[in-house]
């Protein structure tokens, strides 16, 4: 009878260890969201949906730092951005960008998925302010 209690003593320990185990593929407290890369050359399309609809083309040349993102955008079919430098960031998925010139500003809010990266366009030109969208795919 004596050996039955260090048993049960041990039992109870082991259940103890495996409860506190940690849950496997679970991000640790405070893990940092890794940034989406965004390095490279974007081309594809724009279109300005107010105030008067309009449309064009524009390629993004970009390098990243960290979640730091500069670079300059060529824009085609735009009376107000034509070729400007471009500065922002990039945490996780999401991607801000913005333009910003004596007479225009421009803020690029957007998600990037693999190869593609697409979202909203909002720019101030000469106290003028229209929206859109846009749609990049990596070269």
């Amino acid at each position: 009878m004596g050996n039955r209690a260090p048993i049960t003593i041990l039992l109870f320990a082991s259940a103890l260890t495996l409860s506190a185990a940690p849950i496997v593929g679970a991000a640790p407290a405070g893990a940092a969201v890794h940034a989406a890369k965004v390095s490279g050359t974007w081309s594809g399309t724009w279109k300005r949906t107010t105030p008067a609809p309009t449309q064009g083309t524009m390629t993004l040349t970009l390098k990243q730092k960290a979640r730091k993102v500069s670079g300059q955008e060529v824009v085609v079919g735009s009376a107000c951005l034509t070729t400007n430098k471009v500065k922002g960031k990039v945490s996780g998925s999401s991607i801000t960008l913005s333009v910003s010139q004596p007479s225009i500003r421009a803020t690029y809010s957007g998600k990037v998925s693999g190869t593609t990266m697409s979202g909203t366009i909002e720019v101030t030109c000469n106290a003028v302010t229209g929206q859109g969208t846009f749609d990049l795919t990596k070269q």
